[in-house]
């Protein structure tokens, strides 16, 4: 866990690490909800695979990242999407937490004996790295003029 966290657990905590980014963020001088994004020419964080932009807090983690490290990619990959791609995440960059919201349905059985479908929420999260984090993509698979590249 991160150096804020208060739990002994070795399970990763979800709301904690975003927390811990925070702190971290406010201990090094910087005000995160100081509009630190990058809404302008290089666009919101989107994905470069799917060509999705980013929603909620992953825009606000994304944007302190790049806002942060001078990136001016709006783009975002996980490690194997860039393995996909045909490149790789260079020696020593770090990745950047983005979060994502999935409801399950499950069947279950009450006291009498009558049957129900629960809907449980179920919070994961990635690691993704901006595309000037990684080496050797094809360059015809990247986005151009803010236009993305077509999938065959």
């Amino acid at each position: 866990m991160g150096k804020y966290s208060n739990s002994s657990s070795p399970r990763k905590d979800v709301y904690q690490m975003v927390t811990d980014r925070i702190l971290d963020l406010l201990d090094k001088g910087t005000i995160p909800w100081h509009k630190p994004w990058k809404g302008g020419a290089t666009g919101w964080p989107k994905n470069l695979i799917s060509k999705k932009p980013y929603h909620g807090v992953n825009v606000f983690l994304l944007s302190i990242t790049a806002t942060t490290a001078g990136y001016n990619s709006p783009y975002w990959l996980t490690y194997k999407q860039a393995q996909s791609l045909g490149g790789h995440v260079k020696q020593g960059e770090k990745s950047t937490l983005v979060v994502f919201w999935k409801m399950f349905e499950k069947e279950k059985t009450d006291d009498t004996g009558k049957k129900y479908t629960d809907t449980i929420p179920m919070l994961r999260y990635y690691r993704v790295f901006n595309l000037e984090q990684c080496a050797e993509i094809n360059p015809e698979r990247i986005p151009q003029d803010g236009k993305p590249v077509e999938d065959d």
